[in-house]
């Protein structure tokens, strides 16, 4: 049966979520991906209760960021939460957001030299080794304590193409981000094995994962409307996706220009539903899995998808199995 991952963005909370987790197990999806790119609730709370809460259904991060959580600290974390969830984690984890971590202090140095060091550091902690880099050194932390797994699979949350080949390099997995196209999944895909070769690896086992943000409506106008107002939130904040999105320079400089002078519903009303239906999966039951399909398709083995919390119930019944 087809990989399918259910995402949560913070909302509602972790027990609220993990009812709604018990329900995608049930009805076969086979991975929950808990995110912490806002101001919300955390991942790791959130994966604690649903990994208590759940059996089979594995148990991501996508993602945490190698900021602001120590390489040690996050390997204690994943080796207890795996513990929790009888060997169901997946450590997802990514280089963060420059709008999120300059609030609390951090500057987004040297994001891609982090990622690869934090990796190597967690590692070194599963396996009482020790690792010296430039920002992560690891030299005597032990676990007290025996996990259920040695190691835990870790898959890393990028966007860009030297990211996504240290992706392909390091990771056991990748989670690629939301608000991107099939034509993006492609080109992800080729520099996945573009890195893996530099390393002399391949991919065998490797898991391609990609979120995908789901807008289910009958109506197809309802249903574009519904997600233009974050395609104009990412297009215009997130300058990683939209260097990826396909959308012309000349296009996003002017929403910036229309959102840092107006307002993010008149940057919404700019945005083409051609860009709509290219960046998301919306529409009818149906629309949405096709669309997932030609994820699929493009190199995506499981879609992780993210919906308003209140089509959560629509879219475990409608797109299981999809």
């Amino acid at each position: 049966m087809s990989r399918l991952g259910l995402g949560w963005l913070g909302d509602p909370s972790g027990r609220a979520f993990a009812e709604v987790a018990q329900r995608a197990e049930a009805a076969g999806f086979s991975s929950v991906w808990l995110a912490e790119t806002r101001f919300t609730r955390d991942a790791i709370v959130a994966s604690s209760v649903v990994a208590m809460c759940t059996r089979r259904i594995q148990v991501g991060t996508a993602a945490i960021n190698v900021f602001t959580r120590g390489a040690a600290l996050t390997a204690i974390t994943f080796a207890a939460l795996d513990e929790l969830a009888n060997g169901r984690v997946v450590l997802g984890i990514g280089p963060g957001s420059p709008l999120v971590l300059a609030p609390q202090g951090f500057p987004f140095d040297h994001p891609g030299t982090r990622l690869r060091e934090f990796v190597a550091g967690v590692r070194a902690v599963w396996r009482g080794a020790s690792f010296t880099g430039r920002f992560v050194q690891i030299d005597g932390v032990r676990l007290e304590f025996a996990p259920p797994r040695a190691e835990i699979p870790i898959h890393l949350a990028v966007t860009g193409p030297r990211a996504l080949e240290l992706a392909g390099e390091v990771g056991d997995g990748v989670v690629l981000n939301a608000f991107t196209s099939t034509d993006y999944t492609k080109r992800a895909v080729e520099h996945l094995h573009t890195g893996a070769a530099k390393a002399g690896r391949e991919l065998d086992g490797y898991r391609v994962g990609g979120a995908v943000v789901v807008a289910i409506d009958a109506d197809g106008i309802k249903g574009r409307d519904a997600v233009r107002p974050l395609v104009a939130t990412y297009l215009t904040g997130f300058p990683n996706i939209a260097r990826e999105s396909g959308v012309v320079e000349a296009e996003l400089e002017r929403y910036r220009r229309v959102r840092a002078s107006d307002s993010l519903a008149a940057t919404a009303a700019l945005i083409p539903d051609e860009i709509v239906d290219r960046l998301t999966a919306n529409g009818t039951i149906a629309d949405c899995r096709h669309r997932l399909r030609e994820y699929r398709d493009a190199g995506i083995d499981e879609p992780v998808i993210f919906c308003d919390p209140r089509q959560f119930d629509l879219v475990i019944e409608g797109l299981s199995g999809a």
